[in-house]
């Protein structure tokens, strides 16, 4: 069987608690009720994806914490 372990990223899942995750808000796009509230009336608990963190210097850095493919 062919080796493809060269297109499988080396990662790991861990539990981070929510205190010790750090996100851009500049990043981040200005928070709108409209889209939070359509968010929360579309709330599927088996569309929730791990969040993705970077850690550099011992932070740890949202920097995905939303499913592309979720129908907001």
């Amino acid at each position: 069987m062919e080796d493809l372990s060269v297109f499988v990223p080396n990662v790991h899942f861990e539990q981070i608690p929510i205190k010790n995750l750090v996100s851009n808000q500049e990043y981040q796009r200005t928070l709108s009720q409209t889209h939070i509230a359509r968010a929360a009336a579309n709330f599927d608990l088996y569309q929730i994806n791990p969040v993705k963190v970077s850690r550099r210097d011992g932070i740890n850095y949202v920097f995905n914490g939303v499913n592309a493919d979720m129908k907001l």
